[in-house]
């Protein structure tokens, strides 16, 4: 073999890679396996699940129980000695949910955002399985309809003597001290029973709200306001508390706190109770709502379904939830 001969077949070796001129299997390249999420601590998780609750713009009172929920499952993680997310087993949670001390809807839609977290964690990866097992079922009881019966007449005239009686009562805290009145419950009670607003609302009442004999109630999805109207006579009491309390009529104190106002107005809203008792059906500041919502029901002289027997004898005059009034027939 010539020497240029010799030299191009050892160039055709080169480039095969083999001594026999044969191309050799390329090795395929490995790849590696998708790296496993690494594992979170559970004061992690909670933070990020909060963090984005509260960038949905929720209200207020809805991000403190998701911050309630997340510290009670950080408590308890604790009493058990566990840091990691997924340390905590179907039989934790079990435990968890068991030792909730909550009212009967309270605790069922505590199981709505036990389930809601969790699956927000399984989601992300953090987790291999989900630790809320499907059998895990809100309390006995805890879809009952509530309570929708009305006040009567005669027993919303018991609860305004009630507050005639009480006089002032005296109030001291870490905030201050001061007192409330009859009077006061007598507004609030009112407020309540013409608009047909939740407590919470008419505690943080607003004077702003108020536009002439029509209270503000809420923005319609499809346009428009809704307003509830109230009589002269109620709309003169709430601007002359306004001039003497200023425009949030119903807060005593510092706080603004949704909870904490509200729950000042139950207290006293229980004691007036217990002065006008007793009740056929427990008396509870929602009844006042329903009540508002009777007053507005036409009679079956107009034909409505609403009968003088069956929420007491005297009828108070229909009053309007909309701009349009829907006056007496």
């Amino acid at each position: 073999m010539r020497w240029d001969e010799a030299k191009a077949v050892a160039v055709a070796w080169e480039k095969a890679g083999s001594w026999d001129g044969e191309s050799a299997d390329t090795p395929a390249a490995s790849i590696d396996p998708p790296a496993a999420p690494g594992r979170i601590t559970l004061d992690e998780a909670t933070k990020v699940f909060l963090s984005l609750r509260e960038g949905d713009k929720i209200s207020p009172a809805t991000l403190r129980k998701y911050k309630t929920f997340a510290k009670q499952l950080l408590a308890y993680a604790a009493s058990r000695g566990y840091v990691m997310l997924d340390q905590l087993t179907a039989a934790d949670i079990d435990r968890f949910y068991a030792g909730l001390k909550l009212g009967l809807r309270a605790k069922a839609k505590r199981l709505g955002t036990l389930r809601s977290f969790f699956r927000f964690c399984m989601n992300r990866k953090w987790l291999q399985e989900n630790p809320v097992s499907t059998d895990l079922k809100p309390p006995l009881g805890a879809s009952k309809v509530a309570n929708k019966v009305p006040f009567t007449d005669a027993e919303l005239e018991r609860i305004i003597a009630a507050c005639d009686a009480l006089g002032a009562v005296r109030w001291i805290n870490e905030q201050g001290e001061g007192a409330w009145t009859g009077d006061e419950a007598k507004d609030f009670i009112w407020a309540l029973s013409y608009t047909g607003l939740r407590i919470s609302d008419v505690a943080l009442f607003d004077i702003k709200r108020l536009q002439g004999n029509e209270v503000f109630l809420r923005a319609k999805k499809n346009g428009g306001d809704v307003f509830a109207y109230i009589p002269d006579w109620l709309r003169d009491r709430l601007e002359q508390r306004s001039e003497a309390r200023g425009p949030m009529l119903f807060v005593t104190g510092e706080s603004r706190r949704l909870e904490t106002v509200t729950n000042t107005w139950r207290r006293r809203l229980n004691r007036v109770f217990a002065l006008a008792g007793p009740f056929d059906e427990t008396p509870t500041p929602h009844r006042f709502r329903h009540y508002a919502e009777f007053r507005t029901m036409p009679s079956r002289a107009c034909g409505g379904t609403r009968t003088p027997h069956e929420y007491g004898a005297r009828v108070m005059p229909a009053v309007a939830s909309t701009r349009h009034s829907l006056r007496s027939c």
